[in-house]
């Protein structure tokens, strides 16, 4: 079975995030999870993409794709079911849009990133 873009997000996040008792804030530059992510969908296009993480091309659907649906984890209410928390200029809801995903950050919730680690160490 393949795994889902949101699955592979949150593994990402999981693996680029700092534990929680050591960080204040999420750590995980959203660039770089969204690359890696991309990468083991078998999605990743290094001179396509990397423009992308960089601001040169705002025209790249996959990558605007996978990006929206990362936003979408960190806006999920009520907040006790969130998975992602996100720190940057994430957008809103209402249809603000996000900064890039180099200016962003995110990591997984507390509750989450203690479930992901008991579902992740194994690999």
């Amino acid at each position: 079975m393949q795994p889902t873009r949101e699955q592979l997000v949150l593994m990402a996040a999981y693996l680029h995030g700092t534990p929680r008792d050591k960080r204040q804030e999420p750590t995980a530059n959203c660039g770089k999870v969204l690359a890696h992510a991309l990468l083991w969908a078998g999605l990743w296009n290094d001179e396509k993409h990397r423009a992308f993480f960089h601001g040169a091309d705002a025209d790249n659907p996959v990558a605007d794709a996978w990006y929206r649906a990362l936003i979408a984890l960190t806006q999920v209410e009520p907040d006790s079911d969130r998975l992602l928390e996100g720190s940057g200029n994430l957008g809103s809801p209402d249809g603000d849009p996000p900064a890039g995903p180099t200016f962003t950050a995110c990591g997984l919730t507390d509750k989450r990133h203690a479930l992901a680690e008991q579902l992740f160490a194994p690999l």
